[in-house]
C-alpha cells in the first residue's frame, strides 16, 4: 500500500464502513513498514558531467552524464526543478495540476558553459557538473544547491538522496512546519516525520506532529521559500553562516536534506516575504477561512467526560462574564505515506463536513498534517509542556505555521500537562488572546483549565483580555479573509515589512498581528516591563497612549493585568463598537507619510464573496482625515481617532 490508496481510502471517511478502512489502512501501512527489508548493498550516484539541453515550456531539461535536470517556470513565478526525470504532478501538496508554464521563461546557454533560465523574479543558472544557483534578477545569489547525491539499492528498489545547498553568510531559516524551537531555526538536525516528540514539547525538543520540508531563508541579498516535493521519511541539517570580520572570509550557511526514497524534486518562490507567501498559497491552495465564531474563544476538555460537564463549563464562562464561543470535546511505504496521513484526514473530514452542511464553512483543526493542510483548517499544537519554556513554545509554532502557510493555528492555553502556576496560566491566556486559535483546555488528568480556578486576580486579567479579543472580532474576520485572498498569515514576525532589518530578524519574542499591532507577550516569570524591538515607524501604546519612535528598541510596561500592544500610526483597525456594531479605530498618522487599512465585514458563516474595502489616512493641518477608496471618500460607519 502507497500513500495514494492511503489518500483514497481516508477520502470515505463519511460513513462507518469508512471508518474501518481507515483503521485497516493504517495497520496495513505499520505492519509494512516493520516489514521493510534491510537496503542490502547500494551504489553512490551523481549527475556528471553535462552532455545537452533540449528547451521546453517555461524552461527546458538539462541533461548529464547520469541523470537530467528539469527547470519549469510557473505562470505565477514560482519555479520547479526536478531530478531524474520528476514532474511537478501529481503532488500531494498541489490542490490540482501543477501552474502553466511561463512561455516568457527560455532555457539558453550561460557564459560559463552551463545553461541559463531567466524569469521575471529569478534566475536559474546550470553549472557543467549540475550545481543549481538561485539569483535575483541583478545576479545575486540566493541558494546554490550543490550536486545532487543518490544512493540506490544494488538489487533495486528506491533509492535515497542528499542535497546539499548554500545560503548568504547573513541568511537566517525558518520553518519547517511547526516546531517548539523557533520560528527562526539555528544550528541542528530536524526530522521530517510526523511522529510526535515523545514528551511534551519545549524549545529544547523537535516537537513532529505536523513537519513539512519548507524553508522560508530571509537575508540581505532577499527572501526565497524552497519547498522539497517529496512525503518520505527524511531529516535537514542546518548550518548558519557567520560574516567574516575586517579582511576574513564569509562562511555561508548550510542546508543538507536526506530522503529516504521519493522523488528529487522543488519548488522555489522568492520575493518580499508577503509575495513569497502569496506565491506558495496560489501553488499549494489558499488557506480555509474559519467560520467567524471560531475566531472567538473556545475551550477544550480532552479525555473521558460527558455533554452536561461541557455545558457546566459555558456556563461558569457565561456567569462570570466571559465571552466563549465553542466548547469542544475529544471523545504504502509507511516511510511515504506517514507525513501525509494528516494531510488526507484533513482532506476527508472537510469534504464531509461540506456535504453534510453546505451552505457553512466547515471548521476543522487538526493537530498533524502536511504542505497543503492550510486548504482544509487549522493547526492545533498538539501536547505542549506546562511551563515558562512551553509557552515560548507555543509562539513558535505558530509563527512557524504561518510562515510555512498555516496562517490558523493556535496552543492550548496553560498546556497540556502539569499544573501552571496562576502567573504562567494569564500571561498564556494573554498569548492565547492574540493568536488565532484561542482555545483553553487540556487532558482530563492535567486538571482544570477554567480560569476562575486561578483566582481572582487571574479572573479579572483573563476578563479584560477576553472582552478586547472580543472588541477585535471584526479585524480579526478581516485577517481570515485576506489570508485566503493573499496568503499572509495573520500572526508575522517582526520582520515581515522590514526582512532587510538584521536586529529584528533575531527577535523571536514578538510577533506583528496583521499590519496594524505589534504585540509583546511577556514569557519569562516575575517581570513588569519588558524590551520590545520595534519596526520602522511611529507606534503607540494602546492603553497608556505612549508614543515610540522605531527602528529601535524601547521598554514599555507590561503588569500582570495586560500584554503590551501597540498600534502603528496611520493603521485603520476595524472594532466592535459599544452598540456591537462596526466601527473604524484610526492611529493619527505621520504628517507627510499617511496610513491605511483593510476591512472585510462580517457575511456569518456561509459563502458569501468576500469584498475588501480599502482605506487610508492622512495628517492635514493637525486633523486625521480618513477616506475609503473607490467609494468616493464614503466611511458608512463611525470613526474613532486615537492618538492625537
Amino acid at each position: 500500500m502507497d500513500g495514494r490508496d492511503l489518500v483514497r481510502s481516508v477520502k470515505s471517511v463519511g460513513s462507518m464502513q469508512g471508518l474501518r478502512t481507515v483503521r485497516s489502512a493504517w495497520l496495513r501501512v505499520r505492519a509494512d513498514a516493520r516489514a521493510l527489508p534491510a537496503r542490502g548493498p547500494e551504489r553512490a550516484r551523481v549527475p556528471g558531467n553535462l552532455v545537452g539541453a533540449e528547451p521546453g515550456p517555461g524552461g527546458g531539461v538539462v541533461r548529464f552524464a547520469r541523470s537530467e535536470l528539469r527547470v519549469r517556470v510557473g505562470a505565477g513565478g514560482a519555479v520547479f526543478l526536478g531530478w531524474d526525470g520528476a514532474e511537478p504532478s501529481p503532488s500531494y501538496a498541489l490542490p490540482e495540476d501543477a501552474p502553466d508554464a511561463d512561455p516568457r521563461a527560455v532555457l539558453e546557454p550561460d557564459k560559463d558553459g552551463g545553461w541559463q533560465v531567466v524569469s521575471e523574479r529569478l534566475t536559474v543558472v546550470v553549472s557543467r557538473l549540475g550545481a543549481v544557483e538561485l539569483r535575483t534578477p541583478g545576479g545575486v545569489v540566493l541558494r546554490r544547491q550543490l550536486p545532487p547525491r543518490w544512493w540506490e539499492p544494488v538489487a533495486g528498489g528506491p533509492g535515497r538522496w542528499v542535497q546539499r545547498s548554500e545560503v548568504p553568510a547573513d541568511a537566517r531559516f525558518f520553518g519547517p512546519g511547526g516546531r517548539a524551537a523557533g520560528p527562526r531555526l539555528g544550528n541542528g538536525v530536524y526530522a521530517l516525520w510526523n511522529s510526535g516528540p515523545g514528551g511534551r514539547p519545549g524549545p529544547g525538543d523537535d516537537g513532529r506532529y505536523l513537519t513539512m520540508p519548507v524553508q522560508m531563508v530571509v537575508s540581505d541579498a532577499g527572501t526565497h521559500l524552497m519547498f522539497h516535493d517529496n512525503s518520505w521519511a527524511g531529516r535537514v541539517e542546518l548550518r548558519e553562516g557567520t560574516e567574516g570580520a575586517g579582511s576574513g572570509h564569509d562562511r555561508p550557511g548550510s542546508s543538507e536534506l536526506r530522503v529516504e526514497g521519493g522523488p528529487l524534486r522543488c519548488w522555489v518562490v522568492v520575493g518580499t516575504p508577503a509575495r513569497v507567501l502569496q506565491g506558495w498559497s496560489a501553488l499549494t491552495g489558499a488557506p480555509a477561512v474559519p467560520p467567524s465564531w471560531a475566531l472567538g474563544p473556545q475551550h477544550a476538555r480532552r479525555g473521558p467526560g460527558s455533554e452536561r460537564e461541557a455545558w457546566q463549563v459555558a456556563a461558569g464562562d457565561r456567569d462570570r462574564g466571559l465571552p466563549l464561543s465553542a466548547p469542544e470535546g475529544f471523545g504504502g511505504d509507511q516511510r511515504e505515506a506517514d507525513d501525509v496521513g494528516g494531510l488526507a484526514t484533513a482532506r476527508a473530514g472537510y469534504d464531509e463536513l461540506l456535504r453534510l452542511r453546505p451552505g457553512e464553512r466547515p471548521f476543522l483543526v487538526s493537530r498533524s498534517g502536511w504542505a497543503g493542510t492550510q486548504r482544509y483548517g487549522g493547526i492545533g499544537s498538539g501536547d505542549v509542556a506546562a511551563g515558562w519554556p512551553g509557552l515560548r513554545a507555543s509562539l513558535a509554532l505558530v509563527l512557524g505555521l504561518g510562515l510555512c502557510g498555516v496562517p490558523y493555528a493556535g496552543p492550548d492555553v496553560g498546556g497540556s500537562d502539569g499544573s501552571p502556576s496562576p502567573e504562567l496560566y494569564l500571561r498564556w491566556f494573554q498569548l492565547g488572546a492574540y493568536l488565532p486559535l484561542f482555545r483553553t483546555g487540556a487532558a482530563i488528568a492535567a486538571g482544570r483549565r477554567e480560569p476562575w480556578e486561578f483566582g481572582a486576580q487571574v479572573l479579572d486579567g483573563a476578563r479584560e483580555v477576553l472582552v478586547e479579543r472580543e472588541r477585535l472580532r471584526p479585524y480579526w474576520v478581516t485577517l481570515a479573509h485576506l489570508a485566503r485572498l493573499s496568503g499572509a498569515p495573520y500572526v508575522r514576525p517582526l520582520w515581515w515589512s522590514a526582512p532587510g532589518d538584521r536586529a529584528l530578524r533575531e527577535c523571536e519574542d514578538a510577533f506583528l498581528l496583521g499590519d496594524a499591532l505589534l504585540v509583546a507577550p511577556v514569557l519569562e516569570p516575575g517581570v513588569g516591563e519588558r524590551p520590545v524591538r520595534l519596526p520602522p515607524g511611529r507606534w503607540y501604546d494602546t492603553v497608556s497612549g505612549a508614543v515610540y519612535e522605531g527602528p529601535g528598541q524601547v521598554v514599555v510596561e507590561a503588569p500582570l493585568s495586560r500584554v503590551p500592544v501597540l498600534a502603528r500610526a496611520g493603521s485603520v483597525i476595524p472594532v466592535r463598537g459599544a452598540d456591537g456594531g462596526l466601527e473604524l479605530e484610526v492611529w493619527a498618522p505621520v504628517e507627510g507619510t499617511g496610513g491605511g487599512g483593510s476591512v472585510v465585514r462580517d457575511g456569518g458563516d456561509g459563502w458569501a464573496p468576500t469584498v475588501v474595502e480599502r482605506y487610508t489616512t492622512r495628517l492635514v493641518g493637525g486633523r486625521v482625515v480618513v477616506e475609503r477608496d473607490g467609494g468616493e471618500g464614503l466611511v458608512d460607519c463611525p470613526v474613532r481617532v486615537r492618538g492625537i
